[in-house]
């Protein structure tokens, strides 16, 4: 789907795993990198997660992004963004990728 390509996304962490609780990234196509992450071959804080045994889901993701979005994004701090950890933003619709699955999907 090309709505899933050229994304930033932010992940949710069950549990934290040190000092962190999300990890945003961007994805030139948002199902391959999710299988990465899952497969252990994604960002070095997923992988500690699925070894820990720490669930973890895609919560947003904006479209249109790019490494200079992520950036700005990272600068305004994850749990800010994180509609279940901030405040200001719980009632947006999450959106999650499920185990096992490739698309993510508006819930």
């Amino acid at each position: 789907m090309d709505e899933y390509r050229n994304v930033c996304y932010l992940i949710h962490f069950d549990e934290p795993i040190g000092n962190a609780q999300h990890y945003l990234g961007y994805a030139s196509d948002l199902s391959v990198r999710i299988s990465q992450h899952r497969s252990g071959h994604g960002a070095r804080l997923t992988g500690r997660a699925n070894f820990l045994g720490i669930g973890w889901r895609v919560v947003r993701v904006w479209r249109n992004g790019s490494p200079a979005i992520e950036r700005r994004l990272k600068s305004m701090g994850a749990a800010d963004l994180c509609p279940h950890c901030s405040r200001y933003i719980r009632n947006l619709p999450p959106v999650t990728v499920e185990k096992g699955q490739g698309q993510p999907s508006l819930t």
